[in-house]
């Protein structure tokens, strides 16, 4: 049973298809609108929310719900639906003999488009500013996978280049320490020469 209370031409209308329309053309408008509607599509920004947003959704979400349920309580009327648009034209045009009964069904019909207008428009402008807000997370995220990576790699060069270092003073620590030993026992075996070499010569 529907929710609220809502005419079964307003039904059609929430769904976007016209009265009268397939049982099958009604399912698929249905089985699309809720899943754009779906409260769950919107968790990931839940907190970012306001209540008044939350509510909103939600709100979107069982209005679609409420007309599906109203066109399937009605037995998916296609042919009395049909009948029933048919019966509202013809009486559409006999009232339009009166100047004020067509002035009021005009002013009526206005009011209904503005509505359906209005609420179109509405749902737009929430469905886009959903889709920017989800690129611009999209991009942050990137953004932050990206500084990631040319972090650890700007990490791991300057890592790489420390262990360059030390391993060559290390060498060169190692060279010096071999040269002043050999240059020691370059200076030992001299000395040993010039003594050998004076008391040969005594």
């Amino acid at each position: 049973m529907a929710r609220t209370s809502i005419s079964l031409v307003a039904a059609y209308a929430v769904l976007g298809v016209a009265p009268g329309a397939a049982r099958a053309d009604v399912k698929a408008a249905y089985r699309r609108l809720a899943k754009e509607r779906h409260p769950d599509r919107f968790a990931a920004q839940a907190r970012r929310q306001t209540a008044a947003q939350v509510a909103a959704i939600n709100a979107r979400f069982r209005e679609v719900q409420t007309a599906y349920e109203v066109i399937e309580a009605a037995g998916f009327p296609a042919a009395a639906a049909r009948a029933a648009a048919s019966a509202s034209a013809k009486s559409s045009t006999s009232a339009r003999t009166s100047a004020k009964t067509s002035a009021s069904a005009s002013e009526d019909d206005r009011a209904w488009e503005q509505y359906v207008q209005s609420r179109a428009a509405q749902w737009r402008r929430e469905a886009d500013e959903l889709r920017r807000q989800e690129a611009r997370e999209a991009k942050a995220a990137r953004d932050a996978d990206e500084f990631i990576a040319a972090e650890a790699a700007r990490i791991a060069s300057e890592a790489a280049l420390a262990r360059a270092r030390a391993e060559a003073q290390w060498r060169a620590a190692q060279t010096r320490e071999v040269a002043e030993r050999e240059a020691d026992r370059e200076f030992w075996l001299f000395v040993l020469i010039a003594l050998l070499i004076s008391l040969f010569t005594e």
